[in-house]
C-alpha cells in the first residue's frame, strides 16, 4: 500500500513537471510569434512603434488651385479628394 501511494506520487510530480516544462515552451512559442509580429510591422512602417512621431502625416491646404485651362477639372478633383500636402 505504501509503494502505490509513493508510486502515484512519484507519477503526479512527474506529470507536474511535464506540464510545466510544456507550458513554459508554449509561452516561449507565443513570445515568438509576438516579437515575429512586431519585427513585420516595424518592417512594414519604421519608426511607427518606437516613437510618438509619425513619419508622414497629411494636412489640409485651404489654398485654391487654379490653372488656366483645366480650372474646372481641377477644383472638381479638388472637392473629391480635397488639397492635400504630405510634410
Amino acid at each position: 500500500m505504501l509503494d502505490s501511494i509513493e508510486l502515484s506520487v512519484r507519477k503526479v510530480s512527474a506529470l507536474k513537471e511535464e506540464h510545466e516544462t510544456y507550458v513554459e515552451r508554449v509561452e516561449e512559442w507565443e513570445a515568438q510569434i509576438r516579437e515575429r509580429e512586431v519585427r513585420e510591422k516595424r518592417r512594414i512602417a519604421p519608426g511607427y512603434l518606437d516613437t510618438d512621431q509619425r513619419l508622414l502625416v497629411p494636412t489640409r491646404v485651404d489654398t485654391p488651385v487654379v490653372s488656366s485651362n483645366g480650372a474646372e477639372d481641377s477644383t472638381g478633383m479638388d472637392r473629391t479628394f480635397g488639397n492635400m500636402r504630405v510634410q
